[in-house]
């Protein structure tokens, strides 16, 4: 059995295990075993920055198109109205309450 670590910004994150009915391994094996999982690790960082950016952007859409819809309204009936339906339909919130006014005096825990 031979295994290599699969690092990712310097943090094992797994291992690729093989296991092999060859008695002679050779060097030149392991240092090929060794650069597909170096590479490996990179590309699985690589579809991790992708996948996060990608969620950034969507994010963004979302706020972009909520924001543009507010800019539109007058009344603040109308401002609360368009935000909670945006926040709504963007988290899949059943249910979305935006009050106005100072909040409640509480325990000293502020909630978000």
């Amino acid at each position: 059995m031979i295994s290599t670590p699969l690092r990712v910004r310097g943090q094992v994150i797994g291992a690729m295990e093989f296991e092999v009915s060859a008695t002679d391994f050779a060097n030149e094996d392991i240092e090929l075993v060794n650069g597909v999982a170096e590479r490996f690790s990179l590309a699985l960082e690589s579809a991790r920055i992708y996948e996060e950016s990608r969620r950034v952007a969507q994010r963004e859409s979302t706020l972009n198109q909520i924001g543009s819809r507010l800019q539109t309204t007058n009344t603040v009936d109308t401002l609360l109205a368009e935000t909670a339906r945006g926040l709504q339909a963007s988290l899949g919130a059943t249910r979305v309450a935006i009050r106005l006014g100072a909040p409640p005096k509480s325990n000293g825990v502020e909630e978000h």
